[in-house]
Order: C-alpha cells, then structure tokens, then sequence
C-alpha cells in the first residue's frame, strides 16, 4: 500500500512537468512467474504475429529472464529451449526431486552446515548468456531498445531499476539474474557489496516504470491468473513455498494494476492492457520452480493459443475522451 500511495502522488506532481518526455511508443511489461516464463514466451510470440512491436521491455524475475529473446523476436529459440531445458540447466545445487519437490534431507544438511539457501542457480547466469548475446545486447542498445529489469537490494529492503540503457552486458544479465533469484530457494546474488535477490518481493509487474520512461501504451503479459489459484489441502513444504509466493505475487498485482487504473484517470492517452493466464494454464504451471521440458513445451504451447484463441480477453485500463 506504501508503495501505491508513493507512486501516485510522485506522478501527480510530477506527470505534467514530464509532457514533452512523453511518447506514441508501446511498452511490454512481463510479470515474474517462475516456470511459466514458458507460458508468457509463448504469448509474446502470438501477439508479435498480430503486428504487435515495442520500444520499451521491462520484466520482473521470470519476465526478466525471457524480455531480452523477446526483445530480438527469438521465439523459434526460446520454443526450443522450453522444449529440452531441465532442473539441471537452472540449478548447480537443485533442492528439487525429480517430481518437483524439496529434497527433504538434503536440504536440511544444507541449513546444518549454514548455506543460505536450499539452491544454486550458477547455471541460469551461463543459460542466461546462450539466450542473449553481447552483440546481439550492443544491437539492442544501437536500435534504441530499452530493457528493464526490477531487483531487491535485500539489506537496505527496497527495489532498484536496472535498464540496459546504463548497463554494460556482464551487468545487466547479472541484475537479470538477481531479479530471479528467489530467496530460501536460491542463492542470493553478492554484487556491489550490497545483497540482491528477485524483484517479485517488491514489484513483479512494474507498469509504473515503464509511465515514467513516458510510454503511455503499456501491454502487460501477467503470468498469474486474475483471481487467485486455490490453495492445494496438502500441506507439504513445497505447497507452502508455493502458496507464500503466490500471496506476493497476487499482493503485488492488486497494487500495480490499481496504479495503472489512477494514472489512467490522471494522465491522457494512456492505454494499459493486462493480459492473464487462464486458470487452467495456471494449474498446468502450478510448481513454478521447477523446470521440466515436458510441461514446459506444454506451457509454450498453450500461452500461444491463449492469445490466438482470445485475443480480447483482457483488462483495460485507458483514459477518458475530453
């Protein structure tokens, strides 16, 4: 709530002093999710085939991973690495089984011995340099393609914008990297002297960032459904780590979207689109850390026919005529 109040008011006194910054361009924004950054690839490449271009990418976590091959129209690539990407690609010290959930005693040996987290993610950093190349970074930067990531400096409890923009290669796929990090599970990131971890703690759809580069047509792929999932009866560690998650990333979204409704109201030409998963994609991609290229194709699959099949299903926030 915090956050929502700041927002608001800095853009109430501040939008207007901004008009000459504003811009025709269009924004993508793309929420964190985990896994179901396969769903939200396969979204992305659906509207790009109806004519849809943008300037401006942002992501959190998940959608932080994925906005780079997005950004470069590498959907023939990201298909194939849902198609074959394993715990194994991802993790250097996977907590998981292979049915997705935490290995019991190894985890507990883990926290005897003082580890910070249950996981390792050294190879998502590597993975991470296959998906987007430093040329193909440097050509971004030349075409004026923006990109954005949200991250948590986890000492000083706040977030922090990265944007490619002021960012070198090695840089800006490290923030990438600590905005997908999610602590407990994941080792955090160490740069800079500060402690960084995911961004979804305190921003996972970060629409606001996008108004104050002065993009005022935003679409936002949310890789939640728009009323919540249930919560599984079984109450197994895994369940919990997941349902805690989904309580951020629901808490999260109620505030993001209740600022694009205001700003909408306050600034003209503004047209936000919320794009939500279906409930049943969501249970589809219901363990959203582990990686199994059997659910994931899936998931590629079925965030492409969302689009195809329902266009139109979505939550619009746009100004008023005058």
């Amino acid at each position: 709530m915090k956050k929502l109040i700041y927002t608001v008011v800095c853009f109430i006194l501040f939008f207007h002093m901004r008009v000459a910054q504003t811009t025709n361009e269009r924004a993508l924004i793309i929420s964190g999710g985990g896994a179901r950054a396969a769903w939200g690839a396969g979204f992305a490449k659906a509207m790009y085939e109806s004519g849809r271009d943008y300037r401006l990418y942002g992501g959190t976590s998940a959608g932080a991973l994925i906005m780079g091959p997005i950004a470069l129209k590498k959907f023939d690539q990201l298909e194939t690495l849902f198609q074959h990407i394993t715990n194994r690609d991802v993790y250097n010290v996977n907590p998981l089984t292979k049915k997705g959930n935490f290995k019991f005693f190894k985890n507990i040996w883990r926290g005897l011995i003082g580890r910070n987290s249950l996981g390792e993610t050294k190879k998502l950093r590597l993975l991470l340099e296959q998906m987007i190349s430093e040329k193909e970074y440097q050509a971004l930067k030349s075409l004026k393609t923006e990109l954005f990531c949200i991250t948590t400096n986890f000492g000083q409890q706040r977030e922090v914008v990265k944007c490619s923009e002021n960012e070198s290669y090695s840089d800006m796929l490290d923030w990438i990297w600590a905005s997908s990090t999610v602590p407990v599970i994941m080792k955090p990131l160490e740069k800079e002297g500060q402690i960084w971890v995911d961004g979804g703690l305190v921003d996972n759809t970060p629409v606001d960032h996008a108004f104050q580069r002065g993009v005022r047509h935003i679409d936002v792929i949310c890789l939640y459904p728009e009323k919540p999932l249930a919560m599984k009866k079984k109450l197994t560690l895994s369940n919990i780590s997941m349902q805690l998650l989904h309580t951020m990333i629901t808490s999260n979204e109620m505030q993001s979207s209740q600022i694009a409704q205001l700003l909408a109201k306050i600034e003209g030409n503004v047209q936000v689109h919320y794009y939500y998963m279906p409930q049943s994609d969501a249970a589809y991609l219901s363990n959203l850390f582990s990686f199994d290229h059997n659910v994931l194709a899936g998931g590629f699959d079925r965030g492409y026919q969302a689009f195809k099949k329902h266009p139109f299903l979505h939550q619009v926030f746009k100004s008023k005529q005058h």
